[in-house]
């Protein structure tokens, strides 16, 4: 059976994406990204970060995978501090 892939996370920051992208292809999670933010024009000139919509996402088997990693590495960041 083949897997689709769903929203994993969500973030309005789109270097916050990036370093989880870059966190699943280091450990081989096989992952796909969606930009659903608004365009970049707008009519005021005034472009919103909240309004930002990055998607990273899984197939619903890797969840936990991902979820322990995750888990892994901010224990390491806290144990740094």
């Amino acid at each position: 059976m083949n897997e689709e892939f769903v929203t994993f996370q969500r973030f309005s920051n789109m270097a916050e994406a990036l370093e989880l992208l870059a966190i699943l292809k280091d450990n081989s999670i096989a992952y796909s990204f969606e930009d659903n933010s608004p365009s970049n024009f707008h009519v005021t000139f005034i472009r919103n970060e909240f309004e930002n919509d990055f998607r990273v996402k899984l197939k619903p088997s890797d969840f936990e995978k991902a979820d322990l990693l995750l888990q892994q590495i901010y224990a390491e960041q806290i144990n740094a501090v």
